[in-house]
């Protein structure tokens, strides 16, 4: 702080540091102290001494711009005091260049540009032309030939400039300062011993040639394997670390050391924050670290500028003399288990696996412990085998070491067919081992479709003033009204239904590393919360549907999070992609409970969740699946989106949806996400299930061209309620209730009701009474979720026997006509038993 005041306050044009003091800059400079700051007048901010990064760029960028700061004084240089002192640097008051590699080229020392960085790719910082009066190339430090122009290898320089040698160290000067290219025999050269690469005149430097960890022939370097650690807990200090390699009989080993920020210290779990770290690594680099020490704060080794001594580090970790307050290493006699591991070992053993499965999942559990030096009990059966940092070398080798155990020919594939132990062992321990390593799957014969009914048998919501189902219909019974205005999210007074800490997850639960989980849509952490729940409600072991056919769908339309992130120029990771992709909302899940049913994700708007279940539905009746998660979620996390609809006039200026009201002006914005369990309902009741309804048919339709691309349209409504009367096989006469779209304007509200009651009226006598409501004025309309919504208030009206009361409404919109006709809209609780008559 002190260094920014004084640039603030002298008015300062030209300061700098090394990459590492920006980063401490942006974590420990607070909201409030940077509102006293002033850094206009800065207008060169040099980078260097280590690897600039481009995420630190983007990140300091963004928390001093409202000080003045601009990107385009970030100054990224290369020079050594061994060249006194500047060997390049970029233009002045110009942006700073960042260009994106491919991850996996670099580490086999090959230059490859990417389009984006995600993936595995890499951002890296130009750090300027080289000058007229420097001489810099490229070098094997091997061959200590001339790379090519697209190989990464140690920088060379000569100038006038480069000092003569090392004061009385005849040696080291002849090695370091009179290099000659073999096989040109240029030079003299000064060996700098940094690693990089030239592109069209611009220097890019990738990382220290001592400090380079080479792992079964892959380099890593150790900054970006600390950019993984800093990011993977919020326990873990930031610039405040080292990640080196050890020789441990014979083989490189990575060691991570890493301080803990101070508020930590007193509460810190060191099994949780280690397990953070492993996993992150490895699903990042794909490497298994060897040891894991977390330090005390403030007592890491730095130089005297407070650069980290990454070879300091490694000798206190060799001596046992780092001040250390929790360390994890491989081997290590406790047994370690994450809250995300799915059961036991002890009790996936006991579920039916015959003998020699039993056998071979052992063997693979002591195969791969020994392999990565943990104990057995560390190994998880049903975790992907990447997951353990088993690479294609290893995977391969795995799979010859079985072939020769089990005598028989195995396609060196097979790990990646069959990706965990227990699916592995499950396998190849079938009695009918004719196939194995074919990989030959077995086709099912076509199951008839049906128009069966299906069952609901569990339900989980998050919805604004209610976190389950038991909550949502205690607001729902006492008639409250969730709306309020917006608090914390931004600036402004907009209403909306709102969830309560809309920023809380616990990804160790769901076996997602926490760097993961900052780049993850918290749509996808709530349908990951709320399916598990739904699962619990219905009475099913999430450990039971491991490669079941069960069918995800899910209703999803809102890109708030990613919006933001573009808005701000977050620069994107490895994780950004699936973390923000619609797709993924509904594959997320398949991919942790192990689903092998359809998994798709919907977007028809506010219909989307509803449209889930309809096909939902069909996939049960048609056979491609045996069970459905069906759901659908909204957040609101920007105003944008309300900033759109008011301009369009669909927003209710008082915040309130006042469906069927002369009143009506607008629909009001709400969040939630909800989740059902749906089964064919012959399995529900043959299995025993809680049946808590029953689907009798949907159907599905477009209005067409109809007056204006948003407008509603009487006659595709009606059209739509006849076909799914037709599919249910109930007749207009039937039906009690109906929980309505209802969004609360004065058109659309007549238009949607006319259509009801051109269908539901007929054959109808007058003591059948038609109820109408809507759940949009109490919690607001949550558009992609808003059906979902709608339909587990439903079901809970099913199992309390009675209607809550519809809010806001004191006058009927004129253009709604009941008179004489058996409608009414519950403004009181109203009965809802049938005695022997079905409820529909």
């Amino acid at each position: 702080m002190r260094w920014l005041q004084a640039i603030s306050r002298d008015r300062a044009t030209t300061s700098g540091a090394p990459n590492f003091a920006y980063e401490m800059c942006v974590a420990q400079v607070s909201t409030e102290q940077r509102e006293t700051l002033d850094l206009s007048s800065w207008t060169l901010a040099f980078s260097g001494a280590e690897p600039v990064r481009a995420d630190t760029i983007e990140r300091f960028t963004e928390a001093f711009a409202p000080c003045g700061f601009r990107k385009e004084a970030f100054y990224p240089c290369y020079g050594m005091a061994e060249t006194t002192l500047l060997v390049c640097g970029g233009i002045k008051e110009t942006l700073p260049i960042l260009k994106t590699f491919d991850g996996k080229a670099l580490e086999q020392n090959q230059i490859v540009s990417a389009d984006a960085p995600e993936n595995g790719n890499v951002t890296l910082v130009g750090c300027g032309q080289i000058g007229d009066e420097q001489k810099v190339i490229i070098v094997n430090p091997a061959t200590l030939k001339q790379c090519s122009s697209n190989e990464i290898g140690e920088i060379w320089v000569s100038s006038q400039s480069v000092a003569q040698g090392y004061w009385n160290r005849k040696k080291q000067t002849e090695e370091t300062f009179k290099a000659y290219v073999t096989d040109t025999q240029e030079g003299p050269f000064l060996r700098t011993g940094d690693l990089g690469f030239l592109q069209d005149g611009e220097l890019f430097v990738t990382g220290r040639l001592k400090d380079l960890i080479i792992i079964r022939g892959r380099n890593h370097y150790p900054q970006d394997i600390e950019f993984t650690v800093e990011r993977s807990h919020e326990a873990i200090k930031d610039s405040a670390g080292a990640a080196f390699a050890v020789d441990v009989e014979g083989e490189e080993r990575l060691v991570i050391t890493y301080e803990v920020k101070r508020t930590q210290i007193r509460k810190l779990d060191v099994e949780e924050v280690v397990s953070a770290i492993r996993k992150a690594v490895v699903q990042t680099h794909e490497l298994q670290p060897f040891a894991i020490a977390l330090l005390r704060t403030g007592s890491i080794p730095k130089t005297s500028s407070g650069k980290i001594q990454r070879h300091a580090c490694k000798a206190g970790f060799l001596e046992g003399n780092l001040d250390v307050v929790g360390e994890w290493r491989q081997g290590d006699k406790e047994t370690r288990r994450t809250r995300g591991t799915r059961g036991t070992r002890e009790t996936r053993e006991t579920r039916g696996i015959n003998q020699q499965q039993q056998a071979i999942q052992e063997w693979l559990v002591n195969n791969i412990a020994q392999r990565l030096a943990l104990l057995p009990s560390e190994i998880d059966v049903r975790e992907p085998f990447a997951s353990y940092g088993l690479d294609s070398v290893q995977a391969i080798r795995l799979s010859a070491e079985l072939e020769d155990w089990l005598g028989r020919k195995l396609l060196p594939t097979l790990a990646y067919d069959y990706p965990t132990i227990e699916a592995l062992a499950s396998y190849l321990g079938q009695d009918d081992n004719s196939v194995v390593g074919s990989s030959q799957v077995s086709i099912a014969p076509p199951r008839l479709a049906t128009h069966e009914a299906v069952a609901i048998i569990g339900i989980g919501c998050r919805f604004p003033g209610a976190n389950n189902p038991d909550a949502f219909w205690q607001l729902l019974h006492e008639g409250k009204d969730a709306i309020t205005q917006v608090k914390g999210r931004w600036e402004g007074d907009n209403w909306g239904g709102f969830l309560e800490s809309i920023d809380r997850f616990d990804p160790q639960f769901f076996g997602i590393t926490p760097r993961e989980a900052n780049e993850m849509d918290p749509q996808q952490r709530l349908l990951l919360e709320v399916s598990w729940e739904a699962l619990e409600s219905s009475g099913i072991a999430a450990d039971s549907l491991a490669g079941s056919l069960t069918g995800v769908f899910i209703g999803i339309s809102s890109s708030d999070y990613s919006q933001i992130r573009l808005r701000h120029q977050i620069e994107t990771d490895a994780y950004a992609g699936t973390g923000n992709a619609h797709s993924i909302a509904a594959n997320r899940l398949s991919y942790f409970f192990d689903l092998r049913g359809p998994s798709l994700t919907v977007d028809t708007a506010c219909s989307s969740s509803l449209v889930a279940v309809h096909l939902a539905v069909k996939s049960l009746q048609s056979g491609e699946c045996d069970r459905a998660i069906v759901g659908g979620v909204n957040v609101i996390l920007d105003q944008e989106l309300t900033q759109t609809f008011t301009q369009a006039g669909m927003m209710s200026p008082n915040g309130r949806c006042k469906t069927f009201d002369a009143s009506a002006d607008g629909y009001v914005r709400g969040e939630g996400c909800g989740a059902i369990i749906l089964k064919r309902l012959s399995d529900a009741e043959k299995d025993g299930d809680n049946i808590l309804a029953i689907v009798r048919g949907s159907a599905i339709n477009q209005d067409g061209r109809s007056n204006g691309l948003t407008a509603p349209n009487g006659k595709a409504q009606q059209a739509v309620i006849c076909q799914a009367l037709a599919n249910a096989g109930v007749t207009p006469a039937e039906i009690d209730y109906i929980e309505a779209h209802g969004t609360g304007t004065s058109l659309g509200d007549p238009i949607e009701v006319h259509a009801l009651k051109a269908v539901l009226l007929q054959g109808r006598e007058p003591n059948q009474h038609l109820w109408l409501s809507s759940v949009k004025t109490n919690i607001g309309h949550l558009e992609a979720a808003a059906g979902i919504a709608g339909l587990i208030k439903v079901v809970l009206c099913l199992q309390h026997e009675e209607i809550p009361p519809h809010l806001h409404l004191e006058t009927l919109n004129p253009h709604i006509d009941f008179q004489e006709m058996p409608i009414s809209i519950p403004i009181q609780h109203q009965s809802w038993t049938q005695g022997e008559k079905t409820s529909f």
